[in-house]
């Protein structure tokens, strides 16, 4: 049980958990808020007053376990002699498909989670299944705005849908988003062991080319467009989400196969424009 602050967030998260709980065995796949009741406070004279501020959220109890911490483990314990890395290569490809399956089922019930980062997946203490959790910036439509500086775990489009606020794209605009979003992006980072400079460079020419036919466009056109073409940035934010993981991971690992392993041209092939 968790405490949480009423309010319109609040309100539309547990709308969520009950479209959710509709999704057949979802407690395999997500942990929604299953029911919330009010917290009954004491006065010391006998009676009992409801706290208007705050509500008790029940959620399953599935463990602690993140997914970033059990790739790790996995990854720590297993030797990176050739036979043993296919191994580790196999449970991480079973963790992406199942985890895609369960994004998948979860936007055909016009669900977004737009949260899906290393913490937000917890393996169930039980079954050691991944559950996708938290679902507190979650929206019945995939280009809800999310205040966030980190751009990590969302596409550029995502940036151009929601952070622009002009009339036109002028080729100032457009760098001054493609800055933000590069900058503030843990992938794109130099030295971080999973891309490679070239790579790094390869992708920034990728992007620049894919805004620049948008330079001098009605920038509500062109949220239409992103809008009517729109895949699911869920599964662009899970791709993110391992190479985060193994981001993070021993220098000793290597990293090449796993990268494939995690279909890292998802970062570059989910963009819509």
């Amino acid at each position: 049980m968790i405490l949480r602050k009423r309010g319109e967030k609040l309100e539309k998260e547990i709308e969520i958990g009950e479209k959710i709980r509709q999704i057949p065995n979802y407690q395999y796949r997500y942990a929604p808020i299953e029911r919330c009741s009010d917290i009954q406070i004491d006065l010391n004279k006998g009676k009992i007053q409801k706290n208007t501020n705050m509500i008790v959220c029940e959620i399953r109890k599935i463990g602690k376990q993140t997914l970033e911490d059990y790739i790790e483990e996995i990854l720590i314990s297993e030797d990176t002699k050739e036979e043993e890395e296919t191994q580790v290569q196999e449970i991480m490809s079973s963790l992406e498909e199942y985890l895609r399956e369960s994004i998948i089922q979860m936007n055909s019930y016009h669900i977004w989670h737009l949260k899906i980062n290393p913490y937000t997946i917890i393996i169930d203490k039980d079954s050691l299944v991944p559950i996708i959790t938290d679902f507190s910036n979650a929206s019945t439509t995939p280009y809800k705005k999310i205040n966030t500086l980190d751009t990590t775990y969302y596409p550029i489009d995502y940036c151009l849908l929601t952070n622009t606020t002009a009339e036109i794209l002028t080729g100032e605009t457009s760098e001054i988003i493609f800055d933000n979003y590069w900058r503030n992006n843990l992938l794109f980072k130099k030295n971080n062991e999973i891309f490679t400079d070239n790579e790094l460079i390869e992708f920034k020419e990728y992007y620049r080319r894919q805004i620049k036919p948008w330079i001098g466009k009605d920038i509500r056109k062109i949220q239409e467009k992103i809008k009517s073409e729109i895949c699911t940035w869920d599964d662009y934010a899970l791709s993110a989400t391992f190479l985060v993981i193994l981001r993070g991971t021993s220098p000793d690992i290597n990293k090449d196969n796993l990268k494939k392993t995690i279909l890292s041209q998802k970062i570059i092939s989910n963009i819509i424009l």
